[in-house]
């Protein structure tokens, strides 16, 4: 009996030693308690926000099936936040038709509350912000969302901060967003102005598509890029079955999706993975995490023979030598027989269904032809008491060299109209022989949304066209 009492006390003993050391193990790890560790965090994180004037742009995203938002923070000591915003369902609070982007600012209330982990609360409710996460119907879709609204959140986990931004995730729904410090002294009104007229030149609707170029030069063809739901695809790939959608927002000196995109390079067979995209001088967006990879829209010789596209002559801009000459010569020819005759416009498209079979060997239904460049000259001419107003075809095969130069080869091709028509104005086929006469260096404002092109002729710059896209 008395052995097993001493057998007993020395594991009692050895026990209490074993949870003594346990306890000062935690107490090592733990310093504080959950209580206070808490509370510690939100001191942290009240802090940061109120930190070096308290404004903050916050990327903001609901769910994958609308794009995303830029909102302003301005946080304040006495637990008042400014939160200003621009976008059309700000717009739509005010009047419900809106379906453009309007300003509205409106200050509540905020805190960093304690849950599992230090929580921002915008504890009161913002007319401009809250909206998001009101279960009301939205107005201008297809679909019903009442009960539900646009699934937005308004408490927000704050996970991480470093080098002035924060990460942090929506209370309810979970997205993961980021909020990155501003200058104190910022307009938010001029701001957001800013950010919208940078969404508005990034992708153009006349623009349908843009592609992601990889490092190697294979190419994801990008769709629906000016409503910022983006429908990505191999180039090489089937758009039918391969087509996966992205959403996106423009904050204010690039874009950003809501989650990264993991992309293979089937030339290479390597993965590429990024989110983050900053405007370039070129007008090209420069992917942040590889800056080998942009999004562009086609080469600017292969916009030209777009077949989606045509391009029109804009006689303002271009210069007065070189096309525009016999553009002005068959002018005047035209208005010398009668003073109601005269040029309607003139446009430049390519036409897949001409030019030579490049597969005669494959069944009627199958073959495929090289296409041509169509030069259409538009000739209002007055015959006695009738305006006749008649599109006159020439057509060229087109030589590319590389991404921005191109020429146009006129064998005398054209249609009946222009055959017709250049017998009684001998001018008419000098435009054609006009542009036919030089290579032309491509040039456009932005790489991304190229609307205009300038074609100055290779053997002379001085001598150049200026076209503006028409999307058919």
């Amino acid at each position: 009996m008395k052995k097993f009492l001493n057998i007993s006390i020395l594991l009692l003993v050895a026990l209490t030693m074993g949870f003594t050391s346990c306890r000062t193990e935690d107490k090592d790890l733990f310093e504080d308690s959950a209580a206070q560790r808490l509370a510690k965090s939100k001191e942290y994180f009240s802090d940061i926000l109120l930190d070096k004037g308290g404004k903050w742009q916050l990327e903001y995203f609901t769910t994958t099936s609308e794009p995303g938002y830029i909102y302003l923070f301005t946080f304040a000591s006495d637990g008042s936040v400014t939160i200003s915003g621009e976008n059309k369902y700000i717009g739509q609070v005010l009047s419900p038709s809106n379906t453009d982007p309007v300003y509205g600012s409106a200050v509540s209330m905020w805190e960093v509350i304690t849950d599992n982990g230090p929580v921002l609360s915008l504890n009161t409710y913002n007319k401009f912000f809250h909206l998001f996460a009101d279960p009301h119907d939205i107005y201008d879709t297809d679909y019903n969302e009442q009960g539900y609204g646009h699934e937005g959140d308004y408490e927000f986990d704050l996970m991480k901060y470093s080098n002035d931004t924060l990460y942090i995730e929506g209370k309810k729904h979970g997205v993961s967003m980021i909020m990155t410090r501003v200058a104190a002294d910022v307009d938010d009104h001029q701001y957001l102005d800013e950010v919208v007229a940078l969404k508005d030149s990034l992708f153009h609707a006349k623009i349908p598509t843009n592609f992601i170029n990889l490092p190697s030069g294979y190419r994801y063809v990008v769709n629906g890029g000016a409503s910022l739901m983006l429908d990505l695809y191999p180039e090489t790939g089937d758009p039918i079955s391969e087509t996966e959608s992205y959403n996106a927002l423009v904050t204010h000196d690039g874009l950003t999706f809501m989650y990264p995109l993991i992309l293979e390079d089937r030339n290479t067979g390597e993965v590429y993975e990024f989110q983050k995209f900053s405007l370039a001088p070129d007008g090209s967006l420069v992917c942040r995490e590889n800056p080998e990879i942009t999004i562009t829209a086609d080469a600017l010789n292969g916009m030209i023979t777009d077949t989606k596209l045509q391009w029109k002559l804009n006689t303002t801009k271009s210069s007065e030598s070189g096309f525009m000459e016999a553009y002005n010569a068959l002018k005047d020819q035209l208005l010398a027989a009668n003073k109601n005759n005269g040029i309607t416009q003139v446009l430049l498209y390519f036409d897949k269904n001409l030019g030579p079979i490049v597969n005669p060997e494959a069944q009627p239904q199958d073959q495929v032809h090289a296409g041509q460049l169509v030069l259409s000259v538009t000739v209002k001419v007055r015959v006695k008491t009738t305006t006749r107003t008649i599109p006159c075809l020439f057509y060229f095969d087109v030589e590319k060299e590389g991404h921005d130069v191109i020429g146009f080869k006129f064998n005398g091709e054209t249609d009946n109209a222009a055959a017709q028509y250049s017998q009684n104005f001998d001018k008419l086929p000098g435009l054609a022989n006009s542009l036919a006469s030089s290579k032309y260096k491509l040039s456009a404002a932005s790489l991304l949304a190229p609307i205009q092109i300038k074609m100055e002729e290779a053997s002379n710059s001085s001598n150049y066209i200026v076209l503006d896209v028409i999307r058919k």
